[in-house]
């Protein structure tokens, strides 16, 4: 699949890269395969990484008007990522049963920081990926395009991340991990945005968006602008 769209980029259709899409939720999910070993997780998991990457890189202009797509898988591989497969908790039985079957340990940091580039592709892209053009007018107007664009959905995604660090312990190497890519998101988040992400989140989810909010503005590229 990888060599398909890289190599014949120029063949692949609209339908090609949402089902590309929409198998790395499949394989996501408890319905993915049943590939068992000691690195089968780590490995499964970068691979889905190198195809999402591609489709940003390279076909990034076919998302446009399907953003939602790339939301549902990135959500997906953020769920394998800080899903913990071994708690014992009863109250997480639930949530193991949605765990794909080659999930038997859990990730780490290094594969964080995968997920976190994803992000950074995401809301800074190159120029390459988003134009139609080559002059250099046109390559900054459809940068700023990308970067709003993106900025009205990835909040969703950072929502989905301080949901799941009240399901699930993450730890302080693997939030350290992401903190770039979340960083990245926030870049580009309105204010407006941000209110409603805060207006989604129950108490706790609130406490959690705070203390996030105020690394943002201690260590990100936030200018209190």
């Amino acid at each position: 699949m990888l060599l398909l769209l890289d190599k014949h980029a120029d063949a692949m259709t609209q339908y090609n890269i949402e089902a590309t899409l929409a198998c790395v939720v499949e394989i996501c999910s408890a319905r993915g395969p049943k590939i068992q070993g000691p690195k089968a997780a780590g490995e499964i998991f970068t691979s889905l990484f190198k195809l999402i990457a591609l489709i940003i890189k390279r076909h990034r202009l076919r998302l446009s008007g399907h953003f939602h797509i790339l939301l549902i898988s990135l959500r997906a591989l953020l769920n394998v990522l800080l899903a913990d497969p071994t708690s014992s908790i009863s109250a997480s039985r639930s949530a193991k049963s949605r765990h794909p079957p080659w999930l038997l340990t859990r990730l780490q940091p290094r594969h964080g920081e995968r997920f976190a580039r994803l992000l950074t592709l995401v809301c800074e892209p190159s120029a390459a990926s988003v134009a139609r053009t080559r002059t250099r007018s046109d390559l900054d107007s459809a940068t700023d395009v990308a970067k709003r664009v993106a900025g009205q959905y990835m909040y969703l995604i950072v929502e989905v991340y301080i949901k799941l660090q009240l399901e699930v312990e993450v730890s302080r190497d693997m939030r350290k991990a992401l903190e770039l890519g979340v960083f990245s998101v926030l870049d580009i988040t309105s204010e407006g945005c941000r209110k409603a992400l805060n207006e989604s989140l129950d108490a706790s989810g609130r406490a959690v968006f705070r203390a996030l909010f105020a690394e943002y503005r201690k260590f990100g590229k936030w200018k209190g602008v």
